[in-house]
């Protein structure tokens, strides 16, 4: 019964995401959201796994469109990912999938993505304190992926540039905190050095209200 509800609620969003104006699609969303969240948790796996494997459809068809300058509708939409993973009664397979989604996404929509990159450095800073080191290491994975093909693109803002050295940063801490094995920590804080190589070369683009930001870094 509950995946046949989501199977409907699905449905509707799809509809409603090719009919509405992003603003009013927003609102919806925003009572949608909430649900996914909570079932994206739910302890019967085939249940959980079927919400998040209906966010990563919803998600793939919501980037495909562009997103114009300075809105922030990714952020939202991709925001019950990040619920989820900060949530105590995700389960490791659950987090799994949603990194997986996440890794998929960046391969496929990379281009389109603008203020959802906010909310991908989010779940990859939550995989790194995540206390499984399966977690630890694809969400490492997929932050060399970035350095690897996007890398470019993320130097177009310094916000999203800094993002990204924070969450390089989270995985150099984890090895503080015990929960990293030192190597993974080692490869992060390679990736570190990198962003920085990257501000050396003047790669980063910076406008008046992004200097003070590099200042901090």
């Amino acid at each position: 019964a509950r995946i046949f509800a989501l199977q409907r609620l699905v449905e509707v969003a799809d509809f409603n995401m090719n009919v509405r104006p992003r603003i009013v699609w927003t609102r919806i969303w925003g009572m949608m959201a909430g649900h996914f969240a909570v079932v994206g948790c739910h302890e019967n796996s085939m249940v959980s796994m079927y919400a998040i494997d209906s966010l990563r459809q919803l998600s793939f068809k919501f980037l495909e469109k562009p997103e114009l300058k300075d809105f922030n509708f990714q952020r939202i939409f991709l925001r019950p990912f990040v619920v989820i993973m900060e949530s105590a009664n995700s389960r490791e397979d659950v987090r799994e999938l949603i990194l997986r989604c996440v890794d998929n996404m960046i391969r496929a929509l990379a281009k389109n993505i603008r203020s959802g990159w906010r909310t991908i450095f989010s779940i990859l800073t939550l995989s790194a304190n995540d206390s499984s080191v399966v977690i630890a290491k694809l969400g490492l994975e997929i932050l060399h992926r970035l350095l690897d093909e996007c890398l470019l693109q993320l130097c177009n803002s310094v916000e999203d540039f800094l993002a990204l050295v924070k969450t390089s940063l989270s995985f150099v801490y984890g090895f503080e905190e015990d929960v990293l094995p030192e190597r993974l920590s080692m490869r992060a804080l390679c990736y570190v050095a990198c962003c920085a190589d990257a501000v050396a070369k003047g790669l980063v683009l910076i406008g008046d209200e992004g200097v003070g930001g590099l200042e901090g870094f």
